[in-house]
């Protein structure tokens, strides 16, 4: 499977489920009531490929994984490196306008 940041990725395990729900006043795009996103969580290893930029998609740039602690990042980042045991890249609120539900049954 090839992966957004160019290298090529076996998948391992999946390391959870995010729920993420937006109220109607919180959404980037108008739309009547809540926006409600459901973020499917794996680990992977690489097979191939090489690190790069993403091109018109949602990344705006490509890190290696020692680098991550130094960057500012979205809260998903954090999420998934708590599901992988992985230590957090540090203390970010998340805003009054999101509200997570972690699925504990997965």
């Amino acid at each position: 499977m090839r992966e957004e940041t160019g290298y090529q990725v076996r998948l391992v395990r999946k390391l959870g489920v995010d729920v993420i729900i937006i109220p109607s006043r919180g959404r980037v795009s108008a739309g009547e009531g809540p926006l409600a996103g459901v973020r499917h969580v794996y680990q992977a290893v690489t097979t191939g490929g090489g690190l790069r930029h993403e091109t018109d998609g949602s990344t705006d740039l490509a890190h290696c994984a020692d680098e991550i602690a130094a960057l500012s990042t979205v809260e998903l980042v954090d999420i998934a490196r708590r599901m992988a045991c992985m230590p957090d890249t540090g203390d970010r609120p998340t805003g009054d306008l999101v509200e997570h539900k972690p699925d504990v049954s997965v």
